[in-house]
This record gives structure tokens, sequence and C-alpha cells, in this order.
């Protein structure tokens, strides 16, 4: 196993612009070793899961992973409502909740990313 930082330092890779992170609990672990992706010129939009039941284990929690990503720039938060097929800005999870999946858009695409998903906020 490596961290993107590894393998982005060991093989010609761009910048990236997105991010598509479900591996189960282990995200912390895995922006911890993507720390290259903060320090882009134009940092990517993620989407990632954060479920309470899986980060759990992994003692951490949700709110951890928005902190995280959140200290490394300005960044606004999406979650996504699978069931009502709609999109909400949040700041965190209340004690409790169970997660969701999330889009973390840096604030400079802001504006672009939500002319795209209009319909759904």
């Amino acid at each position: 196993m490596t961290t993107l930082d590894e393998y982005r330092s060991s093989n010609i890779v761009g910048d990236a612009s997105f991010v598509k992170v479900d591996i189960e609990g282990a995200e912390m672990m895995f922006l911890k070793g993507a720390e290259r992706l903060f320090a882009q010129k134009s940092k990517p939009i993620i989407l990632m899961e954060m479920a309470l039941a899986q980060t759990s284990r992994f003692g951490y929690s949700p709110n951890d992973l928005i902190g995280f990503i959140a200290e490394r720039g300005p960044y606004l938060f999406y979650r996504i409502d699978e069931v009502k097929r709609r999109l909400s800005v949040i700041d965190g999870f209340a004690p409790g909740d169970i997660g969701a999946n999330v889009f973390c858009v840096p604030q400079t695409a802001a504006d672009r990313v939500r002319a795209a998903i209009s319909e759904f906020l």
C-alpha cells in the first residue's frame, strides 16, 4: 500500500480536479496521505462517503473529515440525500447522524459548481 502523495512523487501525474473517495472508513488515512491535493493551485472537488458506522471503526467521525478538509482551504460541503434526490449545504453532522455522501467543493469553484447542480439544491 502507498499514499497518493508517494504515488504522485514516483509517477508523472498532473493535478487532480475531482477525487472520489469511498474506502469503507479509511478516508482519513487517504486524506493524510494526500496533502499534495490541497497544495495544488486549484484544489479538487472531492466526493467522499462520510459514514459514521465505518469511520467509528477507525476511531474518528464524519465531522473529523469535514474539519480536516476545511483546515486545508475554504470548502463548501454538500450533503447528498439519495432518497429525496437533493443536495443541502452543511457545516457538519449532528451528534449521532449516520453520515452521508458529501461533495466537498473549493470556494473558488463554488459558483461554477452551484450553477451545474442548481436543480438539486
